[in-house]
């Protein structure tokens, strides 16, 4: 992609999200969904590489990226279920959940719920599909990155406690997180590229 820079704000990493329940119990299935702002709980350190130099290491970012994430504007509150900042209904909807088997759960478990036409859409557009924004400062707030810089990520995963809510007297629940993929916008330009 010669002349394509990154646009600041772009970087993601999208996932889907599914829950292992540990007992083949479709009554407490409901009880173990993803935490609110699911984004900015599962990642527990976050640091970023350009070639082999550390230029961002952030340790429990888990607290960082939710207090970050309190100052967000209703509106844009509201336009963040893709990072899993949504009510309580959509958290327990948007996943998939699986037996001990790998059996998956059917729709008959959340039938319960009470439509709602703007919660349906949101599950038609989004499904269980979250992304987690990988922008620091530095990238989001200074200028494009050349798509030719060896820039790299490296995530660890938060414990299951700042990830999923369960019940304490179940057994303990697990999650993966399927189809990862990196997702950026580019522009290309010679001008900036120089």
């Amino acid at each position: 992609m010669e002349d394509a820079l990154i646009v600041p704000g772009t970087i993601a990493l999208s996932f889907d999200m599914e829950i292992i329940l540990p007992e083949n119990d479709s009554e407490t299935a409901l009880q173990v969904f993803p935490v609110n702002n699911l984004a900015a709980s599962i990642i527990f350190r976050y640091v970023i590489k350009v070639g082999t130099k550390t230029v961002f290491d952030l340790d429990k970012a888990y607290f960082y990226n939710a207090y970050k994430d309190m100052w967000l504007s209703k509106k844009s509150r509201k336009n963040a279920v893709i990072k899993g900042i949504q009510n309580i209904s959509l958290r327990k909807r948007r996943v998939k959940r699986f037996n001990p088997d790998g059996k998956e759960l059917d729709d008959t478990v959340t039938s319960g719920f009470v439509v709602n036409v703007d919660e349906e859409i949101l599950i038609d557009v989004y499904k269980n599909r979250y992304i987690i924004p990988l922008d620091f400062e530095a990238i989001s707030n200074h200028m494009p990155l050349s798509s030719d810089m060896e820039v790299s990520f490296e995530l660890t995963i938060s414990e299951i406690k700042y990830v999923l809510n369960y019940p304490e007297t179940a057994k303990r629940p697990s999650f993966r997180m399927k189809e990862l993929k990196l997702k950026y916008k580019t522009v290309r330009d010679k001008q900036l590229q120089q």
